[in-house]
């Protein structure tokens, strides 16, 4: 209910309705909200089951003062923290949700999705919400926290607080990960390249999505370091495939098309590719299709560069953003890829359908290969050979994988070199 159902994100226009409501007539320092999901496992939600947890858990304790059941295994409740102080939480709901837990053989997972201005800082945030979910892991429920705020700026600073210190120490341990996810051309068995995309864990072991991290490092500038160390660790890897006799793929690295303008950058820019000169020309850059519509002039002139230095470049995720057709001009680039969303819609009905298969047959003309990434089913992989387009990535052809593992895959070793060491 108070969650966007293709993000995951929370719904604050109705979650904020909603507490209106039930916060009205409450004083503004005496309450907070807890988020509780069910989890039975694979045994479904029984009306016998939800009536007994709502008599018992929710219903008849003091400090509960509402509550309402948001989707079938969620409830969101009021608690009055004058009657349950935070130092008491843990133990109180221990006590109160042991004996249910073990009855039904069940988890609760409790979070802290809403509270008062008596939390000042995000630090009181995240322990009440630490304190609040380790009163679920009494029945061998996990003990990470996952958390998500309904006030946008304390949940801006509660990524922050999480991120920063954690891309920190990976940067000084050289700890990023990134993996490889294969590309293919329609009639091949064997990838045609590859793409890198950074995957980061948390402290708690969580995979944290891109979306989560990348806006906090582009706000601190730290996107420039992200993707020097991403095009630095491409370049050794291909450079110690080289010095192994394998035959190479072009891999691509997303940029972020603002560092070009910073001399600082650019400086180590060349440097590092300068370093792995034999084998830079394998790299393609990927430059975002928003930010090379927002400003094709200076984004023509980078992509110049970059062709100057024997690399390839690709506009990434078109369709991934609303783009008005006054925009559209075709890039000087060496392919394009179509965004999942723009896939997804192609598939609702003909006449988009139409758009999507007229926009490949354009950039076809134009002598630009189109690829289409994001593709997880057979039906997916059909459509988009059907609209003319040649070249795929998604789950649906190969997961990103590290380094070593790729190579496992899919590197092959160069004939002449295989001939010589097996004499």
């Amino acid at each position: 209910m108070f969650h966007a159902t293709v993000s995951g994100l929370p719904d604050l226009k109705s979650f904020h309705e909603f507490t209106y409501k039930m916060w009205s007539s409450a004083q503004d320092d005496r309450f907070a909200m807890l988020f509780l999901r069910i989890n039975a496992g694979k045994k479904s939600l029984t009306a016998s089951f939800l009536a007994d947890f709502v008599q018992n858990i929710i219903r008849g304790k003091e400090y509960i003062l509402s509550a309402c059941q948001t989707e079938a295994d969620a409830f969101l409740v009021l608690v009055d923290l004058e009657r349950l102080p935070l130092n008491q939480l843990h133990d109180r709901l221990k006590a109160d949700f042991t004996g249910f837990l073990y009855y039904y053989d069940c988890v609760i997972y409790i979070g802290v999705s809403f509270a008062t201005s008596r939390l000042s800082s995000i630090q009181e945030w995240e322990a009440m919400a630490k304190t609040a979910c380790e009163a679920a892991c009494m029945h061998g429920a996990s003990s990470k926290v996952s958390l998500m705020f309904y006030r946008e700026t304390l949940n801006t600073q509660h990524q922050e607080h999480r991120i920063l210190p954690l891309f920190d120490s990976l940067l000084s341990h050289h700890h990023l990960g990134i993996y490889l996810q294969p590309k293919y051309r329609l009639g091949q068995s064997s990838p045609i390249g590859a793409e890198a995309l950074v995957r980061i864990l948390d402290t708690n072991g969580h995979l944290l999505n891109p979306a989560s991290f990348l806006p906090t490092l582009a706000k601190y500038e730290l996107d420039n370091q992200l993707d020097l160390m991403v095009m630095e660790s491409v370049l050794k890897c291909l450079h110690t495939w080289d010095t192994s006799g394998m035959t190479l793929l072009p891999v691509s690295i997303n940029m972020s098309s603002g560092n070009f303008i910073s001399s600082d950058f650019m400086d180590i820019f060349l440097k590092v590719i300068d370093k792995y000169e034999s084998v830079r020309h394998f790299l393609d850059f990927e430059i975002g299709a928003a930010d090379f519509y927002s400003s094709p002039n200076d984004m023509e002139s980078m992509i110049h560069t970059l062709h100057d230095l024997g690399s390839s470049v690709s506009l990434d995720g078109l369709g991934g953003d609303t783009l008005l057709m006054s925009q559209l001009e075709i890039p000087p680039v060496d392919m394009v890829k179509f965004h999942r969303h723009f896939l997804l819609t192609g598939m609702k009905n003909a006449n988009n359908r139409i758009l999507f298969e007229k926009m490949a047959e354009i950039f076809n003309a134009c002598n630009i290969p189109v690829l289409c990434e994001g593709i997880e089913t057979s039906k997916e992989a059909h459509f988009v050979q059907e609209c003319g387009i040649s070249y795929m990535q998604g789950f649906y052809y190969g997961r990103p994988v590290p380094f070593d593992i790729f190579e496992k895959k899919y590197m092959i070793p160069q004939p002449a070199y295989l001939a010589f060491h097996t004499q």
